[in-house]
């Protein structure tokens, strides 16, 4: 048999390089020590919504309720997704140490975190909101302006796409700052983990939320190893408590045909 230890080592494999332009863009990331905080982290939801005009007018008898000052109570706070993300590397149980096997496995979970968040993501923004277009819109553009139409919220919201929408809309798209945004100014979440329960790739999806946060814990290695003696691996794990919500609102809409031409 081979000495595994002849096979190429991690420093000749090439460079890796995660989604660019995928949820963990544009949401604030809070890092904190691992505790006892994985029932979620407490947002007030200001969204600028409690604001009235009252007319100028000083004749109470027109409409005295309009003379009244409202006050408003503190909105509720936000509640969170809670879950913790495992990376896993199968090795060999010859030639690689136990800090190299824990580090094949958190080279997964750091490269594949945020696509893991996104499928999760996706289908709890879909599941909380309503589409203000059940039967979906056909063509990219014509889904997205409408969405945004049917926003109304005064927070600017973030736009998540899935990967085939944001091609169709490149000329709408635009660079800054690490992140994309449309040239309306609204930041873009281009989430190569939201194709989930898409039915073929002419299909796709535009969803609208307010701004996102997520807490990250700190990293740590499962005790033990488990060892697969019928193939001689290790399985190496490594752990992860994340934390993720958005604030004031969340829609979406089914894109029917990503692309339409016309005649």
């Amino acid at each position: 048999m081979a000495d595994p230890r002849n096979t190429l080592t991690r420093s000749q494999l090439p460079a890796k390089e995660a989604h660019r332009f995928g949820l963990g863009s544009v949401a604030q990331v809070e890092s904190v020590p691992n505790g006892h905080w994985m029932f979620g982290a407490d947002w007030l939801d200001s969204c600028g919504s409690n604001v009235l005009v009252a007319p100028n007018n000083c004749d109470p008898l027109l409409d005295p309720e309009d003379r009244v000052k409202t006050s408003f109570a503190l909105e509720s706070g936000v509640g969170t997704d809670d879950f913790t993300l495992y990376g896993f590397h199968r090795c060999s149980a010859v030639g690689d140490t136990v800090s190299e096997r824990m580090d094949y496995a958190t080279d997964e979970l750091d490269l594949g975190q945020w696509y893991a968040v996104e499928r999760r993501f996706i289908t709890a923004v879909i599941a909380e909101s309503v589409s203000p277009y059940p039967a979906g819109i056909s063509g990219a553009l014509n889904a997205l302006a409408a969405l945004l139409m049917a926003w109304d919220k005064p927070v600017s919201p973030i736009v998540h796409m899935t990967i085939n929408v944001a091609t169709v809309l490149a000329d709408h798209l635009k660079q800054v700052d690490g992140h994309l945004e449309l040239i309306t100014g609204e930041r873009v979440v281009v989430g190569y983990g939201y194709d989930t329960g898409l039915a073929n790739a002419g299909e796709g999806t535009i969803a609208l939320t307010g701004p996102v946060f997520a807490t990250v814990g700190s990293t740590a290695g499962l005790g033990g190893e488990t060892i697969d003696r019928e193939s001689n691996t290790y399985l190496a794990l490594a752990e992860r408590p994340f934390s993720i919500g958005y604030l004031c609102d969340s829609t979406h809409v089914n894109v029917n045909n990503v692309i339409t031409t016309t005649a």
